[in-house]
């Protein structure tokens, strides 16, 4: 493992996460980061949050030093799920429930029954085929007794039309950097 990236605000502010030395991992940019979590400000205080996608964990473990109560890391890939682990040991004193689960999202969100939802950070791989797109957002969007208040941030590729994945699912609002989009979206 090569290089860090930091968390930018709250308890756990400046601490230093792991990120893989090769691009099997795209974590999320700073300034990406940044954006959307003064976008949610004092919103995550609480809060339930799923990181789909996971990565190196760094949107759920943000979201941890700003006060979220549940986080759950969930991605299919086994070089993620020993990141995540490995950068939830760097955090000291923290009261956050949470769970590292190894798991194909789909799967994962139709049986998911656990608790509602605040927030989910949806962050695939760019070359992600847009049909299980579409399943994920169908099973957010037939799930309302989970998913009803849910804010889902979507972060993707700028050449990618989304329309047709999110359904009747409501964008809120567009954030641009370079070649992403990071969409915001409700039931």
């Amino acid at each position: 493992m090569a290089g860090h990236i930091r968390v930018i605000s709250g308890v756990y502010k400046g601490l230093k996460l792991k990120i893989p030395s090769d691009y099997d991992i795209r974590p999320t940019q700073d300034r990406v980061k940044e954006s959307i979590f003064n976008v949610l400000g004092m919103e995550l205080e609480a809060c339930s949050v799923l990181d789909l996608f996971s990565g190196s964990g760094s949107l759920g473990i943000e979201a941890i030093s700003r006060g979220a109560a549940k986080v759950y890391f969930v991605d299919n890939s086994f070089k993620s799920i020993k990141l995540i682990k490995s950068n939830l040991e760097l955090l000291k004193d923290n009261a956050c429930e949470c769970k590292v689960l190894k798991s194909d999202i789909p799967k994962f969100l139709a049986h998911f029954e656990e608790f509602a939802t605040d927030f989910i950070f949806l962050d695939p791989p760019y070359k992600i085929d847009p049909r299980v797109m579409q399943d994920i957002f169908s099973i957010l969007s037939n799930n309302l007794n989970i998913f009803k208040n849910t804010t889902t941030i979507y972060e993707y590729f700028s050449k990618r039309d989304i329309a047709g994945e999110i359904g009747e699912l409501k964008i809120i609002k567009n954030s641009h950097f370079g070649d992403k989009i990071v969409s915001y979206i409700s039931v």
